[in-house]
C-alpha cells in the first residue's frame, strides 16, 4: 500500500497529489483504498476497469486506470510520464509486465516511441488474442517494447532526418526516420510498418518520448513467410517464423492441434507464437 499511503501522507500535509491516470497496485490495495486516497469514487473506477470483478480482491502489480483529470507532458522520468496519460494505459501495463519499468525509470539521455492505446487494441485485432494473453507473453513483450527505445540520444520531431536508421535497444534492429526535410512522417519498422507521431516532444526526464499510433514489430521481411515451412522429414522440432501459429505448424506437419499442444505445454496461446521459438514435433 506503499503508492495509497504516499497519497494520504500528502493530503494531510496539505500537498495537492495530481490523480495519476494508470496505477501500479501494490498489495494490499483494494479499490476502496485506492478511491478514498485519491478522493474518487469506486464506481467511477470499476467503470473505466470493468475487468474487476470484486474492488476488495485485486492483484498486486495489476495496473489499473483512474479518472484522471489532465494529460502530463512532462515528468522527471519516463514512467512517470507514461503513468499520468489516458493514451498510455496498455503501454504502461505491458511495461510492468515485461519487468522493464525499472530500466525506464532509470533511462537517460534515450528516445522512446510510445504506442498508444489505439496501437495496442488494433495489435490485439490483428494477433486475435486479448489483453491478457499478451500480458502474460513477457519474453514477447520485452523484445517488442525494447525495439521502441531509440538509442542514439534524446531526438525531438526537428532533430530526425529522412532516411535516418535509428539504433534501438534490440540488439541488431534499427528503425528508419520517414518524412521530408521539412516534416517528420512517422517510424519504419523493419517488417515495414509505419508508425506516424501522434503526440510530439514529450519529455521523461532527460528522455523525450513520442505518441506514435502504431506498435512496431521486429521482424524483417525476410523472417516472414505466409505458411510455415515444413521440417524435414522425420525432424524432431521446428522453429516457429514470423505470423506462424501452431494449426498451420500441425497442418504442414500432418498431425493435429492437440497433439503439439500436448508435446509443447508451454504454448499458452497457439495463435501467438514469438518467431524464433522451438517447437517439439515429436519425442525424439
Amino acid at each position: 500500500m506503499r503508492g495509497t499511503s504516499l497519497i494520504l501522507l500528502a493530503a494531510l500535509l496539505g500537498v495537492a497529489a495530481a490523480v495519476p491516470c494508470n496505477l501500479k497496485l501494490s498489495r494490499g490495495d483494494t479499490l476502496f483504498d485506492i478511491a478514498r486516497a485519491n478522493d474518487l469514487n469506486v464506481t467511477d473506477i470499476v467503470a473505466l476497469n470493468p475487468e474487476i470483478a470484486d474492488p476488495e480482491n485485486v492483484i498486486a502489480g495489476t495496473v489499473i486506470r483512474l479518472p484522471c483529470e489532465e494529460e502530463s507532458t512532462g515528468e522527471g522520468n519516463i514512467v512517470a510520464l507514461l503513468r499520468n496519460r489516458k493514451d498510455t494505459f496498455y503501454l504502461y501495463s505491458a511495461i510492468v509486465a515485461a519487468g522493464l519499468e525499472r530500466t525506464l525509470f532509470r533511462s537517460r539521455g534515450n528516445t522512446l516511441l510510445a504506442p498508444n492505446d489505439a496501437a495496442f487494441e488494433k495489435l490485439l485485432t490483428d494477433l486475435n488474442t486479448n489483453v491478457t494473453e499478451l500480458l502474460g507473453d513477457e519474453e514477447l513483450l520485452q523484445t517488442v517494447l525494447s525495439y521502441h527505445v531509440i538509442t542514439d540520444g534524446p531526438l525531438k520531431a526537428a532533430d530526425f532526418e529522412a532516411g535516418t536508421d535509428l539504433e534501438t535497444l534490440l540488439d541488431g534492429k534499427t528503425i528508419k526516420v520517414v518524412g521530408t526535410n521539412t516534416t517528420l512522417e512517422g517510424f519504419e519498422s523493419v517488417s515495414g510498418q509505419t508508425g506516424k507521431p501522434v503526440v510530439a516532444d514529450l519529455t521523461g526526464g532527460s528522455n523525450v518520448v513520442h505518441i506514435i499510433d502504431t506498435v512496431l514489430v521486429p521482424v524483417s521481411a525476410a523472417d516472414e513467410t505466409a505458411a510455415p515451412s515444413p521440417a524435414p522429414t522425420g525432424a524432431c522440432t521446428y522453429t516457429v517464423k514470423q505470423d506462424d501459429t501452431l494449426f498451420e505448424i500441425a497442418k504442414a506437419e500432418g498431425t493435429t492441434l492437440e497433439a503439439l499442444q500436448k508435446l509443447n505445454p508451454d504454448v499458452k496461446n497457439p495463435d501467438l507464437i514469438q518467431p524464433g521459438t522451438e517447437i517439439k514435433l515429436k519425442e525424439c
